[in-house]
């Protein structure tokens, strides 16, 4: 069964597409714009550069899938399970994510600028120069991603805990107001005492 026979069905007859599993497909020029998933899974299918604005996923499952480029702004995820998935580039403007499990995923220059993130565990994951600008997080867990050069300007940190991430040369305010009550190691410390203007003595 291939995904888009099922959208072009749910569209014009205006149902959830919900308790299926598409694999290995490839989409080109096609907007998903405004979908609604339910208990899906996506399994190695290439959705680079598409729109998939103000979209609902609930209680779906992506496992090594390619949104590279894509449009996924004001959308909603719930429930989400993201194994081995490439964002790289990807706009999440304004998105909801609640309780979402990410493994093994690249984010790399995605945008999360103005987004909610709540109860999301991030584990082996790349954030490296992605932008979390004005972005409120609320029991964000991260264990052994990377999070270098990455835009956290106007966001709270406070409570995060990098400290099992490799987390160097964030982009701050002018302030750093960002880095209260962060919680890192030794050596992540020293190093953010250098855009403090903090030299530490041997």
């Amino acid at each position: 069964m291939k995904f888009i026979d099922v959208y072009n069905s749910a569209e014009e007859y205006d149902y959830l597409v919900e308790s299926l599993e598409f694999c290995m497909d490839r989409y080109e020029a096609i907007s998903f714009c405004k979908l609604d998933c339910k208990n899906l899974i996506f399994k190695k299918i290439n959705f680079v550069s598409r729109d998939f604005s103000k979209s609902s996923f609930i209680g779906v499952k992506f496992i090594d899938c390619d949104f590279s480029n894509s449009d996924l702004t004001q959308s909603y995820f719930k429930n989400c399970i993201f194994l081995s998935t490439k964002f790289m580039g990807s706009s999440f403007i304004e998105n909801i994510f609640k309780s979402c499990d990410l493994e093994g995923c690249v984010f790399t220059y995605a945008t999360f600028n103005n987004s909610l993130i709540e109860n999301v565990k991030a584990t082996d994951c790349d954030f490296s120069e992605a932008s979390f600008s004005e972005v409120k997080f609320k029991k964000f867990k991260t264990n052994q991603c990377k999070i270098i050069k990455t835009n956290f300007f106007k966001t709270s940190l406070k409570e995060l805990d990098f400290s099992n991430d490799e987390f160097i040369f964030p982009i701050l305010s002018a302030s750093f107001n960002e880095l209260k009550n962060l919680k890192v190691n030794r050596l992540q410390a020293a190093e953010l005492s250098t855009l403090l203007g903090v030299k530490i003595k041997d």
